[in-house]
């Protein structure tokens, strides 16, 4: 599948629409199997990509409890489902994860990791208790807004970063039940040179962590990636498995 046509636009409309709209890698795998491929190199990942974004803008989308617009999208952003990357044109970025006042509070973490997807120190883990990454280059502040909503601003500038520094990750977290129970969570990134909104899938999660967004550098360049690799220890068991040496509770 060198080049996308019309069959593979069918194939991966029929894929998608047969796993309702999950994990997008999952997608990927059964496109791959359907063409007989075995292994996804960079090529492969960019066909993968382009196809099955174009059977998502042919295709009716069928409802989930992570698929909803949030309430405050606007008409022309872009929506990134999990595995879906695109490249960022700018080094400094602002992520913001918006929900509705009242309801259990979600807790925005970022995790600057090596190659292993490993901290490098406790000071590359950014949160509420350690709100700025120690070369500046990540920061975690509270946003006022006269609306019923509580917003955490993140904001990136990927040029401070080190070289050693291989990716960002980026979580939101709740110390009690499952971010499912957050009304209205809505999670946006707005690069700094006035690019389109971006939207991120956070809401439905039915554990109490989840890592949603992934920054990496290759190839000279930055790329903004969605996952959702849920965490039922919320942020504690997050930080376990990025390397943060956590006190025992």
């Amino acid at each position: 599948m060198a080049k996308a046509d019309a069959a593979d636009l069918i194939v991966a409309a029929r894929i998608r629409k047969k796993l309702m709209w999950a994990d997008i890698d999952a997608v990927f795998r059964a496109t791959m199997n359907a063409y007989g491929i075995r292994r996804m190199g960079g090529q492969v990942r960019a066909t993968l990509q382009a196809v099955v974004g174009l059977a998502n803008a042919g295709s009716p989308r069928t409802p989930d409890s992570g698929a909803s617009a949030p309430p405050s999208a606007a008409p022309d952003a872009r929506r990134l489902h999990p595995g879906e990357e695109l490249l960022l044109d700018t080094q400094r970025i602002t992520l913001r994860v918006r929900w509705r006042a009242g309801t259990v509070d979600v807790d925005p973490s970022v995790f600057l990791v090596d190659a292993a997807s490993r901290v490098r120190s406790d000071e590359d883990f950014v949160f509420y208790n350690q709100p700025v990454a120690a070369d500046g280059s990540v920061r975690l502040t509270s946003e006022t807004s006269e609306s019923a909503a509580t917003t955490e601003r993140i904001e990136f500038d990927l040029d401070a970063l080190a070289p050693d520094v291989a990716r960002v990750l980026v979580s939101a977290s709740v110390d009690a039940g499952a971010l499912a129970d957050v009304r209205d969570v809505v999670v946006t990134a707005t690069p700094s040179d006035g690019g389109a909104t971006i939207h991120l899938p956070v809401a439905g999660c039915a554990e109490a962590g989840l890592v949603f967004a992934e920054v990496s550098r290759r190839n000279s360049g930055w790329w903004l990636r969605a996952l959702r690799r849920n965490y039922p220890g919320g942020l504690e068991e997050i930080a376990r498995v990025m390397g943060v040496e956590v006190a025992a509770s």
